[in-house]
């Protein structure tokens, strides 16, 4: 659950948090517990499709006011999906992010 719920720490002004927090916990657990590594995973990948996802928007934004709106709605899609993973994975669901590119693959 704390792989989900780290990356949040970006919104509290911790820069790189949300992506190094899911990331060390994929490479901690992912020998122990392949549940907890997948989870940690799954939010890695989501925060790495959300920073490609913000670059196009401010790309956008420097062009046109619509930019700025789709900024919003991914600020608001992070912390409403990640509520979502963090309680499919504290009720031992497996859960996976709507639209998140898969840039790493489990082994």
């Amino acid at each position: 659950m704390a792989g989900h719920l780290l990356p949040l720490c970006l919104f509290l002004g911790l820069p790189l948090l949300h992506i190094l927090a899911p990331f060390l916990i994929w490479r901690h657990r992912r020998s122990r517990s392949p549940f907890s590594a997948s989870h940690a995973l799954e939010a890695f990948n989501f925060q790495l499709s959300l920073i490609l996802y913000a670059l196009v928007a401010a790309v956008i934004g420097a062009m046109t006011f619509w930019g700025w709106i789709l900024l919003a709605g991914i600020a608001i899609a992070d912390i409403f999906l990640t509520g979502v993973a963090a309680d499919r994975s504290r009720s031992g669901r497996d859960y996976r992010y709507p639209m998140a590119i898969r840039f790493v693959r489990p082994r």
